[in-house]
């Protein structure tokens, strides 16, 4: 039975659905607002694409934006001049997607395959990352080794007999994203899903076989442990309950470029009796969880994040900002400088747009790039000149 307050935000989560990319980020822009000013100053939205795992019948039927066509409205909306803080966005990549449009060049549009779209919105548009949503119903890597087990969808299978044009599509993404130094979102809460089944696939576990595999081949890559897991699941009972034990062991396990962001945490804001009490329970789990010797550092790949859209069905939504920014640190023993990383720091560095070692990362030069062709002011990134603080 759901309580009044959370009518009211699935209502207001529905109105936000008929309006515009340029509306939505203005509220989106309103959201970290504290009365003294923009302490933001960049904003990444990230674009999804569940068209091929939750449509059923003819795609050609459906009345919605090509992929290109939303790229170039967000790339408008990167490019808007006059603005104190950036909007740089994510991406997204189905692979399904490309399976189907690499079999069938009429499928495309704008003849371009969704790799194609992907190298199109980072190399041309101001997009900073790739946004994939493996609890769709997709592995991160070793779908092949599984396809004979496990249900996937037929249609997929129509296309694909074994699973190996599946993984194929990923390896292309990341062979491509650790080549150009382009940061890729995950969505690893078990949330969002079509089925249990589907859900299963996007658990960090499965994100450390894609680090590992063919002896290491990705793990320098930038990856975002989108919700470390979902911390919500922590104090419940079932295996999401591990979901963020593997992200934070991720965190800490070597991988040089992996970090995780605590989106979606509406408890935090306490604007509910439930709100408080589910945050007395889960930020002590998350605080012993980084605490441990194995774990050493993870704290200093933690990372600020919203999930604006989905955070909005919360009446927390307004005060989530000020929550993160003074009470969750203090929950997880953050010292000041850890603090700085979290709102800010480790986000620059996992994104490519600070300065590390004297030397601007590919990210930093692609949006310099695109401020000068688009005549916008480059003393957006200069915040970023000087190397984030580091514990």
């Amino acid at each position: 039975m759901r309580g009044p307050e959370e009518v009211v935000g699935v209502l207001r989560l529905g109105g936000f659905l008929g309006l515009s990319r340029s509306e939505l980020v203005k509220r989106l822009v309103q959201l970290p607002d504290d009365g003294s000013g923009r302490e933001v100053r960049l904003f990444t939205p990230a674009v999804i694409d569940f068209t091929m795992w939750l449509t059923e019948g003819p795609l050609d039927q459906l009345n919605v934006s090509s992929l290109p066509d939303q790229v170039d409205v967000m790339g408008e909306i990167a490019a808007t001049p006059g603005q104190a803080y950036g909007i740089h966005p994510f991406v997204p990549f189905c692979p399904w997607r490309q399976v189907r449009d690499e079999a069938n060049a009429s499928s495309r549009s704008r003849g371009m395959t969704p790799l194609d779209v992907v190298k199109y919105a980072v190399q041309e548009q101001g997009f900073v990352g790739v946004k994939l949503y493996p609890v769709l119903g997709f592995y991160p890597s070793g779908n092949a080794a599984r396809w004979k087990n496990e249900p996937f969808p037929a249609s997929l299978r129509g296309l694909d007999a074994d699973g190996t044009k599946l993984d194929r599509a990923l390896a292309e993404l990341y062979d491509w994203c650790l080549a150009e130094d382009v940061a890729i979102m995950a969505h690893t809460s078990e949330s969002q899903n079509p089925t249990p089944e589907a859900g299963r696939r996007g658990s960090p576990a499965f994100w450390k076989e894609m680090l590992d595999h063919d002896n290491g081949r990705w793990q320098s890559i930038r990856l975002n442990l989108g919700h470390l897991g979902g911390v919500w699941h922590l104090g419940k009972s079932g295996p999401p309950t591990s979901w963020p034990s593997h992200a934070v062991g991720l965190l800490s396990r070597g991988y040089p470029n992996v970090y995780a962001d605590l989106a979606d945490y509406d408890a935090i804001a306490h604007r509910t009796q439930r709100d408080t009490d589910q945050d007395a329970q889960i930020m002590p789990i998350v605080r012993d969880l980084l605490a441990r010797q194995t774990n050493a550092g993870a704290v200093d790949r933690l990372m600020y994040g919203t999930d604006w859209v989905m955070l909005s069905r919360s009446l927390a939504a307004k005060d989530f900002y000020r929550a993160m920014r003074d009470k969750l640190p203090e929950q997880l023993n953050m010292t000041s400088m850890q603090r700085r990383g979290f709102l800010g720091g480790h986000a620059a560095r996992f994104l490519g747009i600070a300065v590390a070692d004297g030397q601007k990362p590919k990210t930093r030069l692609r949006l310099e790039e695109f401020y000068r062709k688009r005549d916008l002011d480059p003393s957006r990134l200069a915040l970023w000149d000087s190397p984030p603080p580091t514990a």
